[in-house]
């Protein structure tokens, strides 16, 4: 596990510490000053030593066998890479209702698009119904074979989509 703080002003990294200090598995905690986000994600990702990748921030989380049930699919499938659908979640961390909640409803209306589409790849086109990086696991050879994240501030999750689509077909795990 690698966990990078990008220069925040706040007690982020102590808290990951406090978090993780008895942790199953070897974890490196890394602070800096502030390179943004694509940096980050590309030197965290360079760092990495395993054959898959799992992003996570801050604000996402995984539901419980979310990596399992990813991995299993990518190995299944020999994909490269794949998403899965998200429940959007409230800032404190409580599902955000549909009709409640508009940015809720348009991040599942744009999830729904996948089905519309010929294949999720090509969903791809009409936005990212991935939505998040934390979405989203990938061989790290696909991220090689890519060039890494670009460092555009608000889409670089959904240009890497894009280009990982043209090179191959993502799985959708429901």
């Amino acid at each position: 596990l690698i966990v990078i703080d990008d220069g925040s002003g706040d007690a982020t990294l102590e808290r990951a510490r406090q978090a993780l200090e008895n942790a199953p598995i070897p974890v490196r905690r890394i602070a800096r000053e502030n390179r943004g986000v694509a940096a980050t994600l590309n030197d965290g990702i360079a760092l990495a030593r395993g054959e898959f990748i799992q992003l996570l921030h801050p604000d996402d989380r995984l539901r419980p066998r979310w990596i399992e049930a990813m991995l299993g699919a990518l190995l299944g499938s020999d994909a490269e890479w794949g998403f899965a659908r998200v429940a959007p979640i409230d800032r404190s961390g409580q599902p955000c209702a549909r009709a409640a909640d508009a940015r809720a409803a348009a991040v599942m209306a744009l999830q729904d698009g996948i089905m519309m589409a010929p294949t999720p790849g090509l969903s791809m086109l009409r936005g990212n119904p991935a939505i998040s990086g934390g979405n989203l696991m990938f061989r790290k050879r696909l991220w090689e074979t890519l060039g890494g994240l670009r460092d555009y501030r608000y889409t670089h999750h959904w240009d890497f989509c894009l280009r990982a689509a043209l090179a191959c077909e993502p799985v959708l795990v429901s």
